[in-house]
């Protein structure tokens, strides 16, 4: 689990470009969606569910990038 939090809060800091540390914590949104993330690492290893016996596979929705969008660092 450790391990899960800790790939979810990089993959989260390298989505929106924050730092975060302890003079500037993570605003809640940001924390929320570090412990769905690990969650779904947890619960799930892939990003495709595929349903037993069949050829249909299902992507699994992330609802992070709700979480995260408002927080991202646009650059071109």
């Amino acid at each position: 689990l450790t391990s899960k939090l800790a790939a979810a809060e990089a993959w989260v800091l390298a989505y929106t470009g924050l730092s975060v540390d302890a003079d500037h914590p993570a605003p809640e949104p940001i924390k929320e969606a570090m412990r769905q993330l690990a969650a779904h690492l947890y619960s799930s290893r892939e990003a495709v569910l595929v349903a037993e016996n069949s050829a249909v596979s299902i992507e699994i929705p992330f609802g992070l990038e709700a979480l995260l969008t408002p927080y991202r660092a646009w650059s071109f």
